[in-house]
């Protein structure tokens, strides 16, 4: 499992590996210690029906051994409970099982779907996907103005137009990123009522 933990381990989504044959977590990243609100240590030797309430569980192990016969990724909206009794909703994404020195194992990937790692989504996409193109615009038309534009032209009016344009881009998304992260700090816990 050498390779596969090195790649997971610094992944921003919650990542569990488990025996295909018993269900027992052997592997959990640090996002998976965030999510579940307790040390890795914690989650290792776990079943992976465990991270869910315990009326959910049945269906829990029966999906897992669903997802260890499939040959391709399945979903599957869950809900999840922490040692302190917080019930969260996830996304469970599975990938495909591999084989390790003679054992098989599980690959799941779990989303948060609490509205504040949703915020923390949308934060992250304005503040670089966004951003990056409107960065993209500004020094695109900034090198035309710089080497292909004839002093007093109407292109040069039309690229000085495009330049502020692309500025008040980003202003915006820096707007509405501060904006996302003030609504992050003022949100309530993760706590999802059933």
């Amino acid at each position: 499992m050498g390779l596969v933990k090195s790649l997971i381990s610094s992944s921003k989504d919650a990542l569990f590996i488990a025996d295909a044959e018993t269900g027992k977590i052997v592997f959990a990243n640090e996002a998976a210690s965030r999510l579940m609100e307790t040390p890795i240590s914690g989650l290792i030797g776990k079943l992976q029906s465990e991270l869910c309430p315990e009326e959910d569980r049945p269906e829990m192990t029966q999906k897992f051994y669903e997802f260890m016969q499939s040959d391709s990724y399945k979903e599957l909206e869950v809900r999840i409970i922490t040692p302190t009794g917080i019930i969260k909703k996830a996304l469970i994404t599975s990938a495909q099982v591999y084989q390790e020195a003679g054992k098989t194992y599980g690959v799941a990937f779990f989303k948060d779907l609490t509205p504040e790692e949703r915020l923390n989504d949308i934060a992250f996409l304005q503040s670089h996907e966004v951003r990056r193109h409107a960065a993209n615009i500004l020094g695109i038309t900034q090198l035309f103005e710089e080497h292909l534009v004839t002093e007093g032209s109407e292109e040069e009016q039309l690229i000085d137009k495009l330049c502020q344009l692309a500025t008040d881009l980003e202003d915006s998304i820096n707007k509405v990123t501060a904006l996302t992260q003030v609504q992050e700090q003022i949100s309530t816990p993760n706590e999802i009522k059933k």
